[in-house]
């Protein structure tokens, strides 16, 4: 959605399906070290809300956008975001 001034808003939604690795898990058994990484897949659905700006007479854009996301498992991250400069061709 294009704002005032090279301002534009954007928004958005999808699905994920990732793994999240948890290790090296150490064990001991009969005297004998073990070290094994462990990873549990998980999935979700996550959204995006941003904002850019076009920065007049140039093919630059800086962004920022917001992403909140919904798991499967128990993750201690519910949100992310973001900063990014954009070269436009």
């Amino acid at each position: 959605m294009p704002l005032h001034n090279g301002f534009a808003l954007y928004f958005g939604g999808g699905i994920f399906l990732s793994s999240y690795d948890y290790g090296p898990y150490r064990y001991k058994i009969d005297g004998v070290w073990y070290v094994e990484r462990r990873g549990i897949p998980y999935f979700g659905i996550e959204g995006v809300l941003g904002a850019d700006y076009y920065i007049p007479n140039t093919p630059v854009v800086l962004g920022l956008d917001l992403r909140p996301r919904f798991f499967n498992v128990v993750y201690p991250y519910l949100w992310d975001a973001g900063l990014n400069v954009r070269y436009e061709f």
